[in-house]
């Protein structure tokens, strides 16, 4: 099926501040509430996209990246993505138009791609404003970056981003910390994080048709000004009987680490990104602004998980 029919949304949405206009529905994303003269900052079209990038030199899973920086992504029974310029999005949609799969990969992993082509550094990060001090959670896949960011929201902080988490590096890098912009106001929960939290999963829209994930969106939990980063965290799993908490990190080593958590860094590598994304780390790493969070993935612990992140946010310098 290829999606290159559709009437467009009533209205443009907002992603990272940037006015989108958008033949694929968003409804995650809030309405934009900027200027109405304000140009259009991304177009996300339907339409066709080719099956390869001939002169690709960078590959990573189902994508691939050319030496303009296009980024072409394919995703089984969901479509062709083609990220261009930073400022368009053509989608080859393979998916029923109902279906929301065509959206989330807009909203991830497409989202990462535009940002890298107009100058951000996209972090595999859920970001949190706790007691005024905003936090990257950081870690693999999987590991509970979303569940504790909603979590803390839900305690009564407020989220800037999960998933991908946009940064706004210093002109002079490694003089000064980065800017977190927020991206939208949505978080993807497992049904068990949900059940977890109290909310029922059968309320929420799926983020994908065949998965048992959710959107929860929150405006009124979200923070919609950029905002300086105050600290970021690595969360790490531990055993039944291991330690929990927080303990800052200063090795050198650490740095690669941070650069890891770089979406799209073959993308990344390809504009030129890899001298500001060492510098940030440094910077980060200097400040002893880096701390590992040891938890223990149990559902029956979020809140105790949660309160580490703001006892660490209380103690945090300005």
């Amino acid at each position: 099926m290829n999606g290159t029919t559709g009437a467009p949304p009533a209205e443009d949405r907002t992603l990272c501040g940037w006015r989108v206009r958008s033949e694929i529905a968003l409804p995650e994303a809030l309405p934009w509430r900027g200027p109405a003269d304000h140009p259009v900052d991304v177009n996300v079209a339907l339409g066709p996209v080719p099956g390869s990038l001939p002169d690709a030199v960078s590959t990573e899973r189902q994508a691939s990246v050319d030496p303009a920086g296009r980024y072409l992504l394919t995703i089984r029974n969901a479509g062709r993505y083609l990220v261009t310029g930073g400022n368009r999005i053509v989608v080859d949609r393979t998916c029923p138009p109902d279906w929301p799969d065509a959206r989330l990969f807009i909203e991830t992993n497409c989202l990462a791609a535009l940002g890298l082509q107009r100058g951000y550094l996209p972090l595999h990060a859920a970001v949190v404003q706790v007691h005024g001090r905003v936090i990257a959670i950081m870690g693999v896949a999987g590991q509970g970056k979303s569940t504790l960011a909603a979590t803390l929201a839900l305690r009564g902080h407020r989220f800037l981003a999960e998933d991908v988490g946009m940064l706004q590096l210093p002109a002079k890098h490694g003089r000064a910390r980065p800017v977190v912009i927020p991206s939208l106001p949505n978080v993807r929960l497992l049904e068990s994080a949900l059940v977890a939290l109290g909310i029922e999963p059968e309320s929420l829209q799926r983020s994908r048709r065949r998965m048992r994930k959710y959107h929860l969106v929150r405006p009124d939990l979200f923070h919609e000004q950029p905002a300086t980063l105050d600290a970021m965290v690595f969360l790490a799993n531990t055993s039944d009987d291991g330690a929990v908490g927080v303990a800052a990190v200063n090795q050198i080593e650490r740095v690669a680490d941070v650069i890891r958590m770089i979406l799209r860094p073959k993308l990344a590598l390809q504009l030129g990104f890899e001298h500001p994304s060492i510098a940030m780390a440094m910077h980060m790493l200097g400040e002893r602004r880096v701390f590992r969070l040891s938890v223990r993935r149990d559902l029956s612990r979020l809140h105790d998980n949660a309160a580490l992140i703001e006892q660490l946010a209380l103690s945090l310098p300005g």
